[in-house]
């Protein structure tokens, strides 16, 4: 039978499991922002992921040309520290960055960008967040 519209009638095959840090798809609006807001410098030497935090989110707010930023939330029960720096990053690097190297997941839930625990084992997705 012919595939209704839009729908795919051979869908691609499935990526191999990698041992990324699982990330959410964004909303597009979402995704637009992270992608537009350029974060000049990041330097990070046993920084706490909430002082991370924090930093990410007064840079992405003097770095967004609408100086609204992303609310970056962060939600873990285990305290990491992370060394890490760049310049002149999008602000979708810098939080793939953060995510890979604490093991944490990031997600978009009413609006804002949610750093979560990254489930136990295998690097597989968290259940309901697709990879990308």
């Amino acid at each position: 039978s012919a595939a209704a519209w839009g729908e795919e009638t051979n869908p691609p095959a499935k990526p191999a499991q990698t041992n990324r840090t699982p990330i959410a798809l964004l909303p597009a609006d979402l995704e637009a922002k992270i992608t537009s807001i350029v974060i000049p410098a990041v330097h990070w030497k046993n920084t706490s992921l909430a002082d991370a935090v924090a930093f990410l989110n007064s840079e992405a707010k003097n770095a967004d040309p609408d100086k609204k930023g992303v609310e970056i939330v962060l939600e873990t029960i285990e305290e990491r520290t992370i060394t890490f720096g760049v310049k002149n990053a999008k602000l979708k690097v810098v939080l793939s960055a953060l995510c890979r190297f604490t093991r944490m997941s990031m997600e978009a839930r009413g609006g804002k960008i949610i750093l979560t625990d990254a489930p136990q084992g295998g690097g597989g997705k968290a259940p309901g967040a697709p990879v990308f």
